[in-house]
């Protein structure tokens, strides 16, 4: 694999990585499958007769690189939502019913300033129900600065599903063939080589 020229590829998104990438060429040892344009997932319609068709039947090698690409997809859409969740979700009911409390509270207020009522306990429900909203409100303001959101290291994660399936396969099937599938480092290709 080269680096081709051009900007930083340190810090280019894995498409722009894929894009700027010269693969290695496919031999009758050693077939790759490229990563398709986004970058998650490898490209369909890769099966070349001259090459592969004394090893696997086409049917065979397209369901396992459309399911290495499935495998890929899913993780990639797990990671968005996993992205998009408000992980302080949990606790918007306990705002709302602070927010509710403390109007509760001005409601007290307001009868203790116009009423005809007990003004000293009427005043010590309106503080306590006061003090309680502000508990509850700060209970939620520290649950929600002490949390830390745990992603999904996604390249690391398609690489190990994507392992234990290739390898799954190469057991099942490929390996009977005099062949195994293979990963590589950066999941830029597969490529399916002869052992």
């Amino acid at each position: 694999m080269k680096k081709v020229k051009g900007g930083d590829f340190n810090f280019a998104s894995r498409a722009q990585k894929i894009d700027k990438l010269e693969f290695p060429q496919s031999t009758e040892e050693r077939f790759i499958v490229k990563a398709n344009k986004d970058g998650v997932g490898f490209q369909w319609k890769t099966y070349d007769e001259k090459l592969l068709a004394r090893i696997i039947d086409k049917q065979t090698f397209d369901n396992t690189v459309a399911e290495a690409t499935r495998i890929c997809r899913n993780l990639w859409r797990e990671k968005q939502r996993e992205e998009h969740k408000d992980p302080t979700k949990a606790y918007q009911p306990l705002l709302y019913v602070s927010v509710f409390l403390i109007l509760l509270a001005f409601v007290f207020l307001l009868v203790l300033i116009y009423g005809n009522r007990d003004k000293l306990a009427l005043l010590y429900v309106a503080v306590s129900i006061l003090c309680f909203a502000a508990l509850l409100t700060l209970i939620v303001v520290a649950k929600t600065w002490s949390l830390e959101p745990q992603f999904m290291d996604l390249e690391k994660v398609q690489m190990n599903k994507v392992t234990e399936y290739l390898n799954n396969q190469n057991s099942q099937i490929y390996q009977t063939k005099g062949y195994k599938w293979q990963v590589e480092p950066n999941l830029y290709w597969i490529e399916l080589v002869s052992i």
